[in-house]
């Protein structure tokens, strides 16, 4: 019984612990996610957006996800003024 509980506990702490020894924090990794990619739609779209969920794109049918480097450079887009308040 130790021992098999000891197995699962040590599962569970490699799943934990990032191969660097660092814990992961799933919160750090989602504003990283967040901060990175954008949405816009192509073709009509002069701004880009921080959520698929803004209420600006509610009619829009074909949304592209793109970072935020090339959204800015590439596409010229401005942040959009509901997201980005």
């Amino acid at each position: 019984m130790f021992k098999k509980l000891f197995v699962v506990s040590t599962l569970c702490l490699a799943l934990v612990i990032s191969p660097y020894g660092k814990i992961i924090n799933p919160d750090a990794v989602a504003v990283t996610e967040a901060k990175t990619y954008v949405y816009y739609v192509p073709g009509s779209s002069y701004a880009y957006h921080a959520s698929k969920n803004c209420w600006t794109l509610k009619r829009s049918k074909h949304i592209k996800k793109t970072t935020l480097k090339k959204a800015r450079n590439k596409l010229e887009l401005d942040p959009c003024g509901v997201c980005y308040k």
